[in-house]
């Protein structure tokens, strides 16, 4: 079909990938999108089992309840920054598996680079939420009481507070350190910081408590991390480009089959000592998601598996790159809905957790003290006693 007149193909407006769309249209699409697909993925886990009333770490009391913003804004919020670490991490992991021009970060790894600096503020943005909203299912209290003096005052501020804001500080800091580096080995330095900021997400507020779940945990984000975050890297910024695609994929390619080893390892590693026996895995909710996550898991492989035997060899052929950037997509939406499902798995009680510390009410626990009659200053006898 032509235009009237002109000669010209009408369908050419809306072609190449989207050009009619601007640049910040192209990125709220691309928003709705991991939106949607991460809520489909946190709702799905949430709403196929009982109420999230109690999540990792909570000290329960009682006859007291956060409430419905708590129970589900909580996960919401963590998706939330889970998706801020991701895009960090994956951008700045994207900058250094695009080719370099003249030795240097070429215009393509700049813009990654870019683009983890935005990742980072919204990471430092929503930890302040994390924090109040942990502490609301911590204290059994709703969020809508949360004040600075409850948070940070005497006698007992939140434990987890002070940890949060360092969080939040740091990612300040990769984000202006992303923002201003240029070569490849200040980006490895910045993504040494970013895993090292995991932490907080990755250990506080645990149901099982020790080193080797919150290790096992750590490792395994980051390893999701980077595989989710640098192919988005890689379609958001070199999707326009066959002959940096076709660099790039390749290398993409092996580093996702060495974290795809790593997530899955330590998936299975840090399920088993969720779950303490292999009949929890049948008879529990938490076992039914380990298994749908595992599911997951094994549908990103396929498509790993899709990009080593047909879209790599397309791409060093130079067939175009339509078929990279539509599997890309879809796989990048089950790897955000895989992270929902992630997240609904660690809002639920793992069957091998420890009942949580419930707070103690010395008012409830404890007698009154009543202080002892001071005493007569007469003797037994009638006689006075001599107090001097």
């Amino acid at each position: 079909m032509t235009a009237a007149g002109s000669g010209t193909p009408t369908i050419s407006r809306w072609s190449a990938a989207g050009s009619w769309l601007g640049p910040w249209q192209r990125a709220a699409g691309y928003a709705v999108l991991l939106a949607g697909a991460g809520t489909a993925g946190l709702v799905f886990g949430l709403w196929n089992g009982e109420r999230p009333e109690r999540v990792a770490g909570t000290a329960a009391s009682p006859g007291t309840d956060p409430g419905a913003l708590t129970a589900w804004g909580l996960p919401a919020v963590r998706l939330a920054v889970v998706v801020a670490v991701v895009g960090t991490v994956g951008m700045l992991v994207g900058a250094l598996l695009l080719p370099r021009e003249d030795g240097r970060l070429g215009a393509a790894a700049l813009r990654c680079l870019r683009s983890a600096a935005w990742a980072a503020v919204a990471w430092a943005a929503v930890v302040p939420a994390l924090l109040v909203f942990s502490w609301s299912e911590f204290t059994r209290l709703p969020v809508t009481q949360a004040t600075v003096a409850q948070i940070f005052g005497e006698p007992k501020p939140y434990a987890d507070a002070l940890p949060y804001l360092y969080a939040t500080g740091l990612a300040l800091v990769i984000a202006a350190a992303a923002a201003i580096t240029r070569k490849a080995s200040g980006v490895i330095v910045v993504l040494v910081l970013a895993g090292y900021n995991l932490l907080p997400i990755t250990t506080l507020g645990r149901q099982m408590d020790g080193r080797i779940i919150g290790t096992v945990v750590t490792v395994h984000v980051l390893a999701f991390a980077v595989w989710v975050g640098s192919l988005a890297a890689l379609l958001v910024h070199a999707r326009r480009s066959p002959a940096l695609l076709a660099v790039a994929v390749p290398r993409f390619n092996r580093l996702a089959l060495v974290c795809f080893a790593v997530v899955a390892v330590f998936g299975v590693i840090a399920a088993w000592i969720s779950l303490g026996s292999v009949a929890e895995a049948r008879g529990s909710h938490f076992g039914m998601l380990v298994f749908y996550k595992a599911e997951a898991l094994v549908a990103l492989g396929v498509f790993a598996w899709w990009h080593r035997r047909r879209i790599i060899p397309d791409l060093r052929r130079e067939r175009g790159n339509r078929p990279f950037v539509r599997f890309a997509a879809i796989e990048i939406a089950v790897m955000v809905a895989t992270i929902g499902l992630g997240i609904a798995l660690s809002s639920t009680a793992a069957p091998a957790a420890p009942e949580p510390t419930r707070p103690i009410d010395s008012s409830t626990t404890y007698p009154p003290v009543v202080a002892p009659p001071p005493a007569d200053p007469v003797g037994p006898a009638g006689t006075p006693v001599n107090l001097g």
